[in-house]
């Protein structure tokens, strides 16, 4: 990871009773690091963007190529979507069989992960027995967090998920607005004036399976889980057949030289908007899956408001693997404090 791409730091406070809230989330993402690209001809710029963010790059080469193409007014480029089909289903492996084996404690497996990695690098059938490997791994996951009593938080908190449909009139007023609102509206993101949620769990709400799991057990950690595996498994799917790619980005130009385009990344809705003067840009700004779902009001700080009463050390571990569940792109922080 980066360190043009920063961390998050999350700060408790405990009252006397036990309870615990969010007091304050610092987003310390350079998110001006934009500003790097204005100048820069399309080309060199678009050649630049994968530096400047490692994770899921090529989600934020797609994004952005499709951007530059809808403000020149050309056709998207061939194999965008393919490019992020497989990069979020290897990112959704890593995250199971590395990232949650890792956090638990468990044996990770990291062989899952190359082996899907280089199938899908050299464009070869995904191996059967890794699926059936993922799956038992999954099963895993959710039985320690269940004897952890980890898997039931978060059920209670409120879930408002960002619309599918993008809202590009809205998009364009608070992307293309004067840089100090933009920038503000980047930091921490509004749709139609509330916090929202992007990811996998909001792209596999409609599925029967998470559908039930939401009705029954609300979004805790254990239901985001199984959007992921959800997803994972639809996605493995997809590669499989070759097709259904194209439907992760979408593209929009809202006046000559503008262009605005979205990408369902691992992580959750990725949005590019390209402003260029002839060659050049003159703007760039890019909002991230992170900045929706850790918004100081969005849904990790509703989840931690539904904690139990508990020492800080649990409410910390509780905490600490709602962020997780959450997948945020950056490193987090957590400290407590006494409650001010």
């Amino acid at each position: 990871m980066s360190d043009l791409e920063g961390g998050i730091e999350l700060i408790l406070a405990g009252d006397d009773d036990g309870r615990h809230r969010l007091l304050e989330l610092h987003n310390r993402r350079p998110l001006s690091v934009t500003r790097l690209l204005t100048g820069l001809a399309a080309d060199a710029a678009l050649a630049r963007v994968p530096l400047l963010w490692s994770v899921c790059a090529k989600a934020q080469s797609a994004a952005a190529g499709a951007a530059l193409a809808a403000a020149q007014g050309r056709a998207l480029p061939d194999g965008l979507g393919a490019r992020v089909l497989g990069e979020r289903l290897v990112e959704h492996v890593w995250r199971l069989a590395l990232d949650w084996t890792g956090r638990l404690g468990l044996e990770p497996q990291p062989a899952l992960v190359w082996a899907v990695r280089d199938a899908v690098r050299a464009g070869e059938p995904l191996p059967k027995p890794v699926l059936k490997a993922l799956g038992a791994c999954f099963g895993q996951l959710l039985e320690t967090l269940a004897a952890r009593g980890l898997s039931g938080i978060g059920a209670r908190s409120a879930w408002r998920p960002l619309p599918a449909r993008p809202d590009w009139p809205a998009l364009e007023a608070a992307l293309g607005a004067a840089p100090a609102e933009a920038a503000a509206f980047v930091l921490h993101p509004l749709c139609a004036g509330q916090p929202a949620e992007t990811g996998p769990l909001v792209r596999q709400a409609a599925s029967p399976v998470v559908a039930r799991a939401l009705e029954r057990s609300g979004p805790c950690v254990a239901t985001r889980l199984l959007a992921l595996w959800m997803e994972l498994r639809a996605d493995w799917g997809r590669v499989q057949r070759g097709t259904g790619a194209a439907a992760l980005l979408r593209a929009h130009s809202p006046r000559p030289g503008v262009g605005l385009a979205q990408v369902e990344c691992a992580r959750g809705t990725l949005t590019h908007r390209v402003a260029l003067d002839g060659p050049l840009v003159t703007g760039w700004r890019v909002l991230a899956p992170t900045e929706w779902n850790f918004h100081p009001r969005g849904p990790l700080a509703d989840a931690i408001a539904t904690l139990p009463a508990q020492s800080d050390a649990d409410a910390t571990r509780a905490a600490e693997t709602l962020a997780a569940a959450l997948d945020p792109c950056v490193r987090i922080a957590l400290r407590m404090t006494a409650d001010a």
